[in-house]
């Protein structure tokens, strides 16, 4: 007998309650980091947190552009 995705629930039905579990988890891990995710549907929640990483990447490339250009310049005389 092959094991289909039917037979094998009807063979271990809590395998996927387990996935489910942990997909729910994740969601959940992923709403606490970032910001202003309050949607309840989840595929809006998801495209939400694909813009934001989405925008801290851009944040790092900006960076990582811009840190060899103002790394020679002393910023002292900006503390008082």
């Amino acid at each position: 007998m092959v094991a289909t995705a039917t037979n094998y629930a009807e063979l271990n039905p809590s395998i996927f309650s387990l996935g489910r579990e942990t997909i729910a988890e994740r969601i959940r891990a992923l709403q606490e980091r970032v910001p202003s995710v309050n949607k309840t549907d989840r595929a809006a929640m998801l495209d939400e947190i694909v813009d934001y990483v989405k925008f801290l990447r851009l944040q790092v490339k900006v960076s990582s552009t811009l840190l060899p250009v103002f790394s020679h310049i002393s910023f002292s005389y900006f503390y008082f």
